[in-house]
This record gives structure tokens, C-alpha cells and sequence, in this order.
């Protein structure tokens, strides 16, 4: 059976391009999907192709409108629900560059491109909120890599379509917590640039192939990718956001551009994805590193285990025998990330036993020197070495061997890069400051290491259930402290919750795969949508 068997998809502008690989790629896994679109040959088109995909009729709804309408906009939602009673996912991909057909002045344009691609997403979240509430669905807004980057200037017409979806991406954050309350996720994806009708609709018929023919060279020099992505690539990423399993992923902006922005500025379940690859996890004898490597470890990589505690190593060793994981796949390394020595040792060893490297994994990270200091500044010192100077020097130091086997590098940075929901003091605002310089160091070495094959991408967890948390309270108070913790959490997240280590581990082996080679320089935040809540009027007593 698949993944969302049984379940209802709404997929607007969806009879070309990314809305039509989405479609397929939800209705290969069992939904029944609502196609919708403007153009009839079209919508025929791709209602023929789910056929040919064995999707049959009594699964397929197809609609036609123009979501400028607001009696379009709610076709979508009273035929769904007229015809198949429910509704589980809502996937605003229909978007417009310009007005069709021309128009006198550009606030004519701005008119009707704000009505499509704003107005519509809003009116139909509205709508579909009551039906989504029933069924604990989500929805997916496709905004725009636009949305915080410009490449290169396209006028007014850029101009318009970035601030559109720069909006997106600011009702999908803003909006978030209210609909957690009812147990709706939102999140978006932002594509870079692909394959699709929308960048052929806003040049003239009579030179459209020619000037997309320049266009798609003018992105060959821009991406770090070298290319237009593939529809395709972008649906593992949608199947991944839309399950269930994944609760805790909400208030996301997952940007999918082939490093672009940062040049300017798969199934999940299957099995043998990393059969002889070579899997680097630093930190990765407890907590979120021992879910990642146990995750690569059981698709089929050899590992190398790093940490500093010899009983939480070996705890972790034996929990990847447990798992059926043989010794000659296992390579275990302890030392401090502090020290050049043991970063040399990482990759030195790791090359040794097996020859080669083909993902590095980031995780090793402090939240302030173990055993006290004196002052903030030898703090400082510490946690940025070990937070943003090992990562540094590990990526430089197998920069060569990933260029070999054209891997890639996931470093795993923090939601506090991004936003400060408590009050920590000078250590929070040193941990914040060494994950953000991560962030930074992640987008500007992207189109250094695109050069040479090797992708580099960030995730950025919020608060999950890990030691992480418990290594900064004092031995004497850390349970009780750590409940207090606890509650905070459950107060300013709107998932309600920390969440499971486990739960990161699709992310991290979706962007791993060398499938997703269209995915480089990107930062994931992956929080429960901490850094989207804020107090509401009744939390604040003046």
C-alpha cells in the first residue's frame, strides 16, 4: 500500500510542470488526487497520463477555473469535498510570472499576479481549514527561491512575482501557530529554477523557444547546479513534508534551487539507498547523531561513529550490531572536535579503513564548555571551536575525497540561527552566533564545492528530545530543571512537543541521496514552528 493511501490531495495548477509530477507522485502512492488547472488540452493531458499511471477514475477529480475567481476558489473546495467527503492535503502549487494576454500598466499586472498567487493560497487555506481540522491534514504553499533572492533583474515583473511570493512565505510562518491549534501543518517549498510552463508563459509566443533556449543559459552560469532542475526531484521533498509521520515539520521554508540563492546572496522508506557508500557523523553516540547514523546504517553505508564518551560509543556500537550491522561496516573513532588532532584522526581513519568518503555529517556540537570557565570569552572560544571551527577544517580536510566520489556534506546547524524564542543569556547568544556563522559558512562555500561535484546543505533542528539539552543545566538540578524546560517548550512550540530524534532522519538521508542532486546550499529548519510562534495577547500580563 502507499503512503497516502486513502487519503484526499488537492494539487492546484497541477496539469503541467511541478504541479504534474506532484500529482503523479501522490497518486502513485495511493490518493486520490483533484487535478486542477486552466487550459483544457492540458488538464486532459495529465488526467490521461494518471490513467496510464493506473490511477483509476473513481480516484481522479478533475476541475477547471482561474483562481483570480473567487467562484473558482471555492470550486476546488466544495467539489473535493462533494465528491470524495474529506480533505487531507492542500498543495497550493498554481502560480503566475505575469498576467496573460498583456496589460496597460504594471499595477494592472501587480493586480492580477497578487490575486493568484497571495490572494488565492489565503482563500483557500480559509476554506479548506474546517476540512483539515477534521482530518489533522497540512498544506504546502510552492513559493519562490524569488521570494529572498535575485539572481538577475527581470523588471517589474520580477519585481511583482518576488514580492508575491515573499508573502507566501510570510502568511505560511505567521499563520503556522493558529493552525497548529487545530492540528494542521503548513509548510513551504521553494524551487529555484526548473523545468516548467512558467518561465516559457512570460516571454512573447513568437520568440518564446529562443529566448528560453538564453534563459536556460543565463541559469547554466547562475546555478551552482549547472542546470534547470527536473519536476521530478522536487516530489520526494512533497511526500516527505505531506506524511504524517512527520508532525514535528511545520513553519518550514525548504528551498530547492540549485544553489542558487546562495550564489546570489525519493521515497523515504527505501531500502539499500547508501549500499557502499562511506557515512562521516560526528557526534553520533547519542541523541540526533545516533538516530542519523543508525538511519544510514540501515540503508546500507558504512559509518564511522565518533563521539567523546567511551560508554555512550560503545552503547551506540552495539545498538548498530543489534541492528544487523556487521563490523567490518562500523568504524569507531573518540576525540574532541576542540582539538586539531582528532579531526585529522576523523578523516585520516575513516580513509584508511575504507578508502574513500562519500557523505560527511556535521552533527558534533556544544552548547557551552563542559567543566565551567572563567569568563564569556573562553566560553566563546570554545564553543566556537568546536561549533564552526571543526566544521570548517573537517570540510576543507575532505573536500578532496568527496570530490572523488562526488558526495556531499550535511552539516547540522540549529533553529536558533534564525530566531531567540527565550531568553538564554551570554551562552545562548554565543550558541545562536556560532550557528548562524555555520549558516553563513554553508551558503558561501556552496558554489566553491558545486565546482567540484560536492553539495553542502544545512539542517537546522529546534528543540528535540536529546542530551544536547541536558549537558547545559547542572548535574545536581538537571531533571528538574530539564521538566521546567519541558513545559517552556510545550508553551512557545506550536507543536506542542520536543521532537523525536527519528524524525529528522528522512530529511537528512533525502538530502544525503544522490538523487537530490538539485538540492545544495540550502538551510532546512526542522523546529515544530518554534521560530514562527510568538506570545499571544492572553500570555502577556502588563
Amino acid at each position: 500500500m502507499g503512503r497516502f493511501t486513502d487519503k484526499v490531495v488537492i494539487v492546484t495548477g497541477s496539469s503541467a510542470g511541478i504541479g504534474k509530477a506532484v500529482i503523479l507522485g501522490f497518486a502513485k502512492e495511493g490518493a486520490s488526487v483533484v487535478l486542477h488547472g486552466t487550459n483544457t488540452e492540458r488538464l486532459a493531458d495529465t488526467e490521461a497520463d494518471l490513467r496510464k499511471a493506473g490511477i483509476p477514475d473513481n480516484r481522479i477529480l478533475k476541475i477547471q477555473g482561474y483562481l483570480n475567481e473567487d467562484a473558482a476558489i471555492e470550486k476546488v473546495i466544495n467539489e473535493t469535498v462533494a465528491r470524495f467527503g474529506k480533505i487531507d492535503v492542500l498543495i497550493n502549487n498554481a502560480g503566475v510570472f505575469k498576467k496573460p494576454g498583456g496589460y496597460v500598466t504594471e499595477t494592472e499586472n501587480y493586480d492580477y499576479v497578487l490575486a493568484v498567487n497571495v490572494r488565492a493560497v489565503f482563500r483557500l487555506v480559509e476554506l479548506a481549514t474546517p476540512y483539515l481540522e477534521k482530518t489533522k491534514g497540512n498544506i504546502i504553499n510552492v513559493s519562490s527561491a524569488l521570494s529572498f533572492s535575485k539572481p538577475f533583474e527581470r523588471g517589474y515583473p520580477g519585481i511583482v512575482y518576488g514580492m508575491s511570493k515573499a508573502a507566501v512565505d510570510r502568511f505560511t510562518q505567521n499563520i503556522n501557530q493558529s493552525l497548529m491549534k487545530k492540528g494542521i501543518r503548513i509548510n513551504n517549498i521553494n524551487p529555484g529554477p526548473f523545468e516548467s510552463l512558467v518561465h516559457k508563459r512570460h516571454f512573447e509566443p513568437a520568440v518564446v523557444e529562443e529566448a528560453f533556449s538564453s534563459f536556460k543559459k543565463v541559469v547554466e552560469k547562475l546555478t551552482t547546479a549547472g542546470r534547470l532542475g527536473q519536476p521530478e526531484e522536487l516530489v520526494p521533498a512533497f511526500l516527505l513534508l505531506a506524511d504524517e509521520k512527520f508532525s514535528f515539520i511545520t513553519g518550514s521554508i525548504w528551498v530547492i534551487d540549485g544553489g542558487t540563492a546562495s550564489r546570489c546572496a525519493g521515497n523515504s522508506e527505501s531500502m539499500g539507498r547508501f549500499t557502499d557508500k562511506v557515512v562521516i557523523v560526528t557526534g553520533s553516540s547519542a541523541g540526533i547523531g545516533k538516530a542519523i547514523i543508525l538511519g544510514f546504517a540501515k540503508e546500507g553505508a558504512n559509518v564511522v561513529l565518533h563521539g567523546t564518551n567511551t560508554e555512550r560509543l560503545a552503547d551506540t556500537e552495539a545498538d548498530l550490531r543489534k541492528a544487523g550491522i556487521p563490523d567490518n561496516r562500523i568504524l569507531k573513532i573518540q576525540g574532541y572536535l576542540n582539538e586539531d588532532a582528532a579531526i585529522e584522526k576523523v578523516i585520516n581513519e575513516t580513509v584508511a579503513r575504507f578508502g574513500k568518503i562519500d557523505v560527511l555529517v556535521n552533527n558534533a556540537g556544544v552548547y557551552k564548555k563542559p567543566g565551567g570557565y572563567k569568563t564569556e570569552t573562553e566560553n566563546y572560544d570554545y564553543v566556537f571551536a568546536v561549533n564552526v571551527r571543526a566544521v570548517f577544517r573537517l570540510v576543507e580536510l575532505a573536500t578532496p575525497h568527496l570530490e572523488k566520489t562526488k558526495g556531499n556534506i550535511i552539516n547540522v546547524s540549529s533553529a536558533l540561527s534564525i530566531s531567540k524564542p527565550i531568553e538564554r543569556g551570554y551562552q545562548g547568544t554565543v550558541y545562536g552566533m556560532s550557528k548562524s556563522t555555520l549558516d553563513r559558512f554553508t551558503k558561501n562555500i556552496n558554489q566553491s564545492l558545486m565546482k567540484k561535484g560536492i553539495r553542502i546543505n544545512n539542517i537546522n533542528p529546534g528543540p528535540f528530545e536529546s542530551l544536547f539539552h541536558k549537558r547545559h543545566l547542572e548535574p545536581a538540578a538537571v531533571e528538574e530543571a530539564f521538566g521546567g524546560f519541558q513545559k517552556l517548550v510545550q508553551k512557545i512550540n506550536p507543536a506542542g512537543r520536543f521532537g523525536q530524534p527519528e524524525e529528522l532522519i528522512p530529511a537528512i538521508l533525502l538530502l544525503a541521496d544522490e538523487k537530490s542532486s538539485f538540492i545544495t546550499g540550502s538551510i532546512w529548519v526542522i523546529d515544530g514552528g518554534t521560530s514562527t510562534s510568538a506570545p499571544e495577547a492572553g500570555d502577556l500580563k502588563l
